[in-house]
């Protein structure tokens, strides 16, 4: 098996937009209590190596504080007001993140380094529960996995940034264009032009001079997979909150996200990216309560499932031993566990659950799922918080786009981010 880069175009313009879209948009020094909600009070912090600056909310009061990340475009006063009061007496910190609000900015600020610059701010809080939102939730997953002992619960809220940029572009493009079917071509082609956008490290410093502009650029380069692996068998426990109309972070980040940590998923119908504005109340009574996984559909377990040559949907859920799709266009698979799933000719999307997949000639989107084998010969696959058990078998040149992908061929288990051409 080889891997080689593809050779396309570079779309830097539309890169930069597509930064703008994707994003939702510090430490303590204690002060006399308030009395009433939502009360806060502010000043800088010097514990690190810059100035962040802190929004307190609420009393403090022997009960665990909450620690709250904002997203891109936000400050910590306007983004958890609301939710700080729906808290009803619970004692929130929220920084502002670097390069926002008053907190100084910093170098190359991706969510990396975001968390590093908050955690000796936040360490005196400790232990806390952390809800990160949008940007934040980036933040807070890279916090919680750099500093678990100051830990008590992770709650993450329409997270951006967690896809690869070409999937996340992928996605976003192509819904917003979905109406207008003469601008397909246009959001393939976009597509496409990006996949030879790989600047290095001093290009993207270059590009994040500021502090919004910084942290979008910073936030589309991080690769979550490392982090998001760490927290898979975190000691304590981690729930997921996400709208099901949300356009900036699609619902299939969330879906990967789930997938990787093995977390309960709340969807939210009919809410969109910022619930801080919509429903802050509905918000925190989700973050107040027990997590609980999402509810699956049962299915009955079958041995074979076959669609040849239909152009209609097709949906396959439950346990199937073996499951041949022939010339089909499309094909949803839910939360299925199937022991072999061959696909020729045909486009498809398996959210959750397991298989040993064939594919030949198709395009597979696979997201949140457990790949128990891989075999491919002259297809184009999109992972998206998938688990993939290796070696991976190629009869011809297929295209793989990564995103925070684990591969537990090896010992110890690696994360795969990007596209390549195996072959």
């Amino acid at each position: 098996m080889r891997f080689a880069k593809p050779s396309l175009p570079c779309f830097e313009g539309f890169l930069l937009s597509c930064a703008l879209l994707a994003c939702g948009g510090s430490a303590p020094n204690f002060h006399a209590s308030e009395t009433t909600l939502p009360a806060h009070r502010e000043g800088p912090s010097f514990a690190g190596p810059s100035t962040i600056h802190l929004r307190h909310f609420g009393q403090e009061s022997a009960e665990v504080p909450v620690v709250a990340i904002h997203g891109v475009g936000q400050t910590a006063g306007a983004e958890w007001e609301a939710f700080a009061s729906a808290l009803s007496g619970r004692q929130v910190v929220a920084p502002d993140l670097p390069g926002f609000g008053e907190s100084q900015a910093i170098d190359a600020p991706d969510p990396i380094r975001i968390a590093d610059a908050l955690i000796p701010h936040l360490r005196p809080f400790a232990p806390f529960d952390l809800v990160g939102h949008s940007m934040g939730g980036a933040v807070a997953i890279e916090l919680a996995a750099r500093a678990p002992e100051l830990i008590r619960s992770l709650a993450l809220v329409d997270v951006a940034g967690v896809l690869h940029r070409e999937a996340f572009v992928g996605a976003s493009v192509r819904r917003s264009l979905e109406s207008t079917g003469p601008l397909q071509g246009f959001a393939e082609s976009a597509v496409g032009a990006m996949r030879a956008f790989e600047p290095g490290e001093e290009t993207i410093r270059g590009m994040s001079g500021d502090g919004q502009g910084g942290a979008m650029i910073g936030l589309i380069y991080t690769d979550l997979g490392p982090a998001l692996r760490s927290l898979r068998n975190a000691s304590f426990p981690v729930k997921i909150y996400w709208g099901s109309e949300d356009t900036v972070a699609p619902i299939r980040t969330a879906f990967a996200l789930e997938g990787r940590l093995g977390a309960p998923l709340h969807i939210e119908e009919g809410a969109g990216h910022n619930p801080l504005v919509e429903n802050p109340a509905g918000l925190a009574q989700w973050f107040a309560s027990a997590p609980s996984p999402r509810a699956l559909p049962e299915t009955a377990s079958q041995e074979l499932v076959r669609c040849e040559g239909q152009r209609e949907p097709f949906v396959v859920r439950g346990q199937v031993r073996r499951v041949e799709l022939l010339g089909c266009s499309d094909v949803r698979i839910e939360s299925a566990r199937i022991e072999e799933l061959i696909a020729e000719e045909s486009t498809i999307q398996v959210i959750g659950g397991s298989a040993g997949l064939s594919a030949v000639k198709s395009t597979v989107v696979i997201t949140g799922t457990e790949l128990t084998s891989l075999t491919l010969s002259d297809s184009r696959l999109d992972l998206a918080g998938a688990i993939l058990h290796g070696p991976i078998q190629v009869a011809e040149p297929s295209r793989v786009l990564f995103s925070v992908t684990e591969y537990r061929s090896e010992n110890p288990a690696s994360d795969l981010q990007g596209a390549v051409v195996i072959q």
